[in-house]
Formats: structure tokens, C-alpha cells, sequence
């Protein structure tokens, strides 16, 4: 993991905001998300494992914003 997640990480790990760093790839393939994407029912190891992308959650309607 790199410095600028492990700093974001920290930071939000404790609060209601969550990160996600996504591959700009067809999938929107997750490498980092933060433990506390859990308050919204999934875990960590269900993007990096790839049973889950960003975009995968990501309503459709707002994949073209993103």
C-alpha cells in the first residue's frame, strides 16, 4: 500500500467517509479500500479479491460522473 493510503486510511478510518482507489480499467478494479466500507455491508477483501469493482456499486446513472 502507498503512503497516501496508508495516511487516508488512517484519517478515515474512524469517521463515516470511506476511500477507495480504484484502476481506470473496465471494471473499475479496486487495489485500496478503507476497513470502514464496511458500514455499508461489504468488506475490504470483497473488492481487492475482485468479487466486487467500484462500479459494481456505483448506482448506473452515476457511472458517467464518476
Amino acid at each position: 500500500m502507498d503512503v497516501l493510503a496508508k495516511k487516508l486510511g488512517t484519517t478515515f478510518c474512524n469517521n463515516a467517509v470511506f476511500t477507495i482507489f480504484w484502476k481506470n480499467d473496465e471494471n473499475w478494479s479496486v487495489h485500496h479500500v478503507s476497513k470502514n466500507i464496511e458500514q455499508l455491508g461489504y468488506t475490504p477483501e470483497e473488492f481487492i479479491s475482485g468479487d466486487l469493482s467500484y462500479a459494481g456499486i456505483v448506482h448506473p446513472d452515476d457511472r458517467e460522473k464518476i
